[in-house]
């Protein structure tokens, strides 16, 4: 319903724009709702500092196509089994999208939660029938687990990457991304299928144009910083049901507290704040630009300062508010590598420290 509209690029051949790992596929978002133009670029960050898999990069870009000026837009990597975005091979893994708009040709809804779960990749038109109805019946069966298990509040160990899963968690919750609830843009993927040891992996992040209290002020920011990703009137809905009932699994729990203590520990709000400055000083003048062709770009100074409010005031109660276990048994800190969006973790392994 917007005029500014996004673009997709495919290009022949991978290109290596802007520093990042070279591929064919990239998105110039448009961020087109007011006030939104720094709320992507604020969750990717967090998603980076807490080490989501595979977050995308956020690139502040001035578009022209034909020398005609579109406005101001993020350069970001497509979501995808690439290279440079889900690193995964497709001939032995998926990934899928958890999407109420339910647009795919190969779909399914789950078995208890009736979750509508899209095929992204592999792209199983490109495979012959036999072929594709065989890996799409592996697909539904090995979603359809993890779907049993956190309806029946069965162990989760063998099916979910935990880890992964509360990093995942952590971004959205800080956020306020409610379109979980729907669902909407939920991704998650498996590297190798038929692999018994590999576990499922929710991620990469995408789309928080309604995230920051967006989906209930339709504006950014300016909600309690209290509210409860889990908005009351998607009750009925089968994101809402089945990410409640994950987030009451004991293991989830004790992993979100471990994530969320790192990212604490690490002073990551005072990274983010630091990061949002930043961004707008960098962007201001595209803002600007932007405001002369779709009327949004101006007041982003005090976006920016709101924003950092909000965000500070919601870690601190979230933290504060969720479930506190005794984490001797991780290793602990975490260490964050934030270029590459990656993490390094050892599990059972005893440590001593001084």
């Amino acid at each position: 319903s917007y005029s500014k509209k996004p673009y997709r690029l495919k290009f022949a051949d991978k290109v290596k724009p802007f520093g990042l790992t070279k591929g064919k596929s990239w998105v110039l978002l448009a961020n087109a709702q007011t006030g939104s133009m720094m709320a992507n670029a604020a969750a990717m960050k967090i998603g980076q500092m807490v080490g989501a898999e595979y977050t995308n990069h956020i690139v502040p870009v001035e578009l022209y196509i034909n020398g005609e000026y579109k406005g101001s837009y993020m350069f970001t990597e497509h979501v995808s089994m690439s290279n440079n975005s889900v690193d995964v091979d497709e001939a032995v893994g998926y990934l899928l999208e958890l999407d109420s708009y339910y647009d795919e040709y190969y779909k399914f809804k789950s078995k208890f939660y009736s979750m509508p779960v899209n095929v992204k990749e592999p792209d199983l038109t490109e495979y012959s029938i036999s072929e594709a109805e065989a890996r799409f019946a592996l697909i539904q069966q090995d979603y359809n687990e993890l779907d049993s298990a956190v309806y029946h509040g069965a162990s989760l160990d063998n099916i979910l990457d935990y880890d992964a899963y509360a990093r995942f968690m952590l971004t959205n919750d800080l956020v306020n991304n409610q379109e979980l609830g729907h669902p909407k843009s939920t991704f998650l993927f498996k590297e190798e299928l038929e692999n018994p040891d590999s576990k499922i992996k929710f991620g990469p992040l995408w789309d928080f144009d309604w995230a920051f209290g967006y989906e209930s002020t339709r504006s950014y920011c300016e909600s309690d910083y209290t509210a409860s990703i889990f908005k009351s009137s998607m009750y009925s809905n089968p994101g809402y049901k089945m990410f409640w009932a994950m987030m009451n699994n004991y293991t989830v729990q004790k992993y979100y507290h471990k994530v969320w203590t790192d990212f604490i520990n690490r002073d990551c709000i005072e990274e983010l704040k630091d990061y949002l400055d930043c961004y707008y000083e960098f962007a201001k003048y595209s803002f600007q630009n932007n405001a002369s062709k779709w009327g949004d770009g101006t007041g982003y100074a005090t976006i920016k300062e709101i924003m950092k409010q909000w965000l500070n005031n919601r870690a601190t109660y979230l933290y504060n508010n969720i479930a506190k276990f005794n984490l001797d048994e991780f290793l602990y800190p975490l260490v964050a590598d934030v270029n590459k969006s990656n993490y390094v973790t050892v599990h059972d392994v005893a440590i001593t420290t001084a």
